[in-house]
């Protein structure tokens, strides 16, 4: 009976049933709760469940993304003690109220470092965990989305990479930094003062500014006191085990870019160098002076004296690069590649380059790939000892080897959710179906791609049956814990000394039910968010299977409005497009409660559109605007035959960045859409390729924006291949703005003015005006590339709901 206990908790909990259904509403959206990572510490006897308050209760919105932030609760239980959690603060929402975001744990778990956050400020503290005091330091991290803000070198000491809270940063995203600069600027000159912007290229290069400087700083975790060890431009921290050193990664010289080179994301406008601390002396060294590393590989060796980075020499094109050991000891650094392995490091963009390492021991261990005649699709894992490369993972089946867990003496790795554990010699052992379980909401880009757990460390689900059972590594094999999961929930953390298992339930009306179950204690279900939507009802994902431009089988996937209607009634058709985006599972971001403002099909469903989210894979052999619109229409004429209530004549497309700019170039392609939406878009690829935003002009010492949008140009998403006065045919021809005389459906055009370039929307709008075709074109004030403040969102959908039943409304 314990296995449905957490079900049968939540039903008590949630109460309400389907006599009582809704639709979801945009008021539904603004007012969904959110979970965080759900966490047990290192001693296992705390249990840390984050949950954001109501979207809408936040009390500003100029932090944009860390909105939220404000209004963060953490829930602490003792897994030893039982009993109701407590919760830091104890009240959010309000203009004076703080928000709590939780940090990394120290080694014993005793404490956590947690951020708070009120208006624009963030600052980081430590938190005990049993006397639920928290020391405050005074610090502003720098954002984690790249590697870590902080880390713990011992129990007592916390390391800080703090940034001046004032200091913008290059993103889509910029919030009251850039809008304080700009007003600042105006009351300048108004009242007689310089203010002015300088930047320069060439020989004048120097002359462009840089970012300001970020420190390291080591934090007394009882006083919150703090002490600088390192100045620099660092992006990234990452201690050795033993705490005896720091690898930093950071900004260095600005880096001229090779007008004869196309450049890819990769590339940038700035070096990037490595940084060692030496804790014990409070000295700092850069081991290799002409080293360019990119981000997301940090790995210490055991011993905590190796490093291994991935890294080009400069002048060096990122083709060029390798994995690199570095010595502390020696403070030196050596490439690593065999002559016969080239390095095979992923993308997790197009255009950017994501490496893959880690250490057996002092062994590294590089994704890579042999070379010549013996070379196959799957990138293997090669150990690189005494100049010799041992293929680790030769003898696995076909398909992307991922390393889950890593030790002196063995690595586990998943193949198709295959398990098997490996020796130092490539010796495999079945370990069953399973997977490691990942913090889904995890921002650092490194954390998700490398620094994997020790095997003692890992936790899997793992394929019993048709069940999922938590499973944890002992004595080389897997040992399950705890009781089979129920068909709706997940495994979010195990521990086995306190016998807590603690699942996450999400059920179809996109309430989560956090469960705690202890084996000699009654599961309970220790928290419930998003309880009011169990009211409401939400339109499933329905597949739609169709080709793609290999032969390949793709699901597209339809949401029918989820309220009753006449059997006869014909349904309008909106179409989400986005080249590269591929769903063998229904999208998570349109799941209830879902969770983007923009294209959200839930929130179109309920309104009484069917919705259909297309599978639009990359078609390399050709430019981007070629053929879409066939390829769009072909899955819509899909849909239409697997669907009879839709009405292939009222059909509409939404798409949302790069799916904008594709909605834009299929309405130059096709007279079949009714009605087109475009947001945060590009429409001329020439422009786009030197955007003018408000980063650009008031806070060039983010990070020139120029170099970056080059690369998304040249070799990223744009994939125009060249510079446009090189292959200036190949703008034209993937620029909707060089074809506006050829759309005939009435335009929505959406932009917020602080996004990459609100002149993208300004020249689409001016080209239809002057062909007097009809357009919409709203821009919205302190908003970026996704809206965020509620009013905004609001307002969006009231125009959407307006524009489309307008256009689609049935004909006479």
């Amino acid at each position: 009976m314990r296995r449905f206990a957490p079900r049968l908790l939540a039903c008590a909990l949630l109460g309400a049933g389907v006599a009582q259904a809704e639709p979801f509403t945009v008021e539904h959206f603004l007012n969904r709760e959110q979970l965080g990572r759900v966490s047990i510490d290192p001693s296992q006897r705390w249990l840390v469940a984050p949950v954001v308050a109501p979207y809408r209760t936040a009390p500003r919105w100029d932090l944009i993304d860390w909105s939220t932030m404000t209004i963060s609760q953490l829930r602490v239980f003792d897994l030893a003690a039982g009993g109701a959690p407590r919760v830091f603060p104890a009240k959010v929402g309000g203009p004076d109220d703080w928000g709590y975001t939780p940090g990394p744990y120290s080694p014993s778990g005793a404490r956590m470092a947690v951020t708070r956050a009120q208006g624009r400020t963030l600052e980081v503290g430590v938190l005990t965990l049993a006397t639920g005091q928290t020391v405050w330091t005074g610090l502003y991290p720098i954002n984690d989305q790249i590697g870590r803000a902080m880390q713990w070198r011992s129990n007592d000491t916390l390391l800080v990479v703090a940034q001046d809270p004032g200091a913008p940063i290059m993103s889509s995203l910029n919030g009251w930094q850039v809008e304080e600069r700009w007003t600042q600027a105006w009351r300048d000159m108004n009242e007689g003062r310089r203010s002015v912007t300088v930047m320069g290229s060439g020989r004048y290069l120097s002359t462009t500014p840089t970012t300001k400087p970020t420190r390291l700083i080591s934090v007394d975790a009882t006083t919150g006191k703090g002490q600088v060890l390192a100045e620099g431009d660092f992006l990234d921290v990452e201690v050795a085990p033993g705490g005896g050193y720091a690898a930093l990664w950071g900004n260095s010289e600005i880096l001229a870019p090779d007008p004869d080179k196309p450049l890819s994301n990769t590339d940038s406008f700035r070096r990037h160098r490595l940084t060692v601390v030496d804790l014990s002396r409070n000295e700092s060294f850069v081991p290799c002076t002409t080293c360019d590393l990119a981000p997301y590989l940090m790995g210490w060796a055991t011993d905590g004296r190796q490093l291994l980075v991935y890294a080009r020499s400069d002048g060096e094109a990122w083709s060029q690069a390798a994995y690199w050991r570095i010595d502390v000891d020696r403070r030196s650094a050596a490439r690593l590649d065999s002559g016969a392995v080239k390095s095979a490091p992923g993308r997790n963009a197009p255009g950017e380059l994501t490496p893959r390492g880690d250490w057996m021991g002092s062994t590294p261990l590089v994704l890579g790939q042999k070379q010549g005649a013996e070379a196959k699709a799957d990138a293997d894992w090669y150990a690189l000892a005494d100049g010799a490369a041992v293929n680790l993972t030769a003898s696995l089946p076909a398909g992307p080897r991922r390393l889950e867990a890593v030790s002196p003496t063995m690595l586990i790795v998943s193949v198709k959710d295959q398990l098997f554990r490996l020796d130092g010699h490539g010796q495999k052992t079945p370990l069953g179906n399973g997977r490691r379980i990942e913090a889904r909401d995890l921002a650092s880009q490194r954390l998700m791609l490398n620094n994997r757990p020790q095997p003692a460390d890992l936790v899997v689900t793992r394929t019993e049956g048709e069940a999922q059972v938590p499973a944890i590594l002992r004595n080389g094999r897997l040992t399950m814990v705890g009781h089979p999961l129920t068909a709706e929930a997940r495994l979010a953390s195990v521990a086995p000394a306190a016998r807590a298992v603690v699942t996450i339930a999400r059920d179809d009306h996109g309430v989560e039910t956090v469960t705690l179950d202890q084996g000699q204690r009654p599961a309970r279900a220790i928290a419930v968010v998003n309880q009011p939507l169990a009211k409401v009802t939400f339109a499933p994902p329905t597949p739609i299977t169709h080709k793609g431009h290999r032969g390949e089988t793709l699901t597209s996937w339809l949401y029918l409005p989820p309220q009753p209607s006449q059997p006869s009634a014909r349904l309008p058709l909106v179409v989400i497009p986005y080249p590269g985006g591929v769903y063998d599972t229904p999208p998570r971001r349109h799941l209830p409660p879902t969770a983007g403002s923009d294209t959200n099909a839930q929130i179109l469903a309920a309104h009484g559109y069917a919705v259909l989210v297309t599978s639009l894979p990359v078609n390399e052999t050709r430019e981007p605007a070629d053929g879409l619109s066939a390829d769009i229409l072909k899955i819509v004429d899909a849909a239409i035959a697997a669907e009879p209530r839709i009405d292939g004549e009222r059909l509409a497309l939404w798409g949302h960045s790069y799916g904008g700019w594709a909605a834009l170039m299929t309405a130059t392609q096709t007279s079949r859409f009714k009605a087109v939406i475009a947001g945060a878009f590009a429409t001329d690829r020439f422009s786009a390729y030197s955007p003018a935003n408000l980063l650009t002009t008031i806070a060039p010492d983010a990070g020139l924006i120029y170099a970056a949008q080059a690369g998304y140009s040249e070799n990223g998403q744009a994939r125009m291949g060249r510079a446009p006065w090189l292959v200036p045919d190949r703008y034209v021809r993937n620029s909707p703005l060089m074809a506006a005389d050829k759309i005939t459906a009435p335009m929505l055009l959406l932009m917020g003015d602080l996004d990459s370039d609100p002149g993208q929307q300004v020249q689409m709008f001016g080209a239809l005006f002057r062909q007097n075709k009809d357009a919409l074109s709203v821009l919205y004030h302190g908003e970026g590339h996704v809206l965020m403040s509620p009013a905004h969102i609001t307002d969006l959908y009231q125009r959407v709901f307006a524009f489309l039943d307008e256009q689609l409304r049935p004909s006479s």
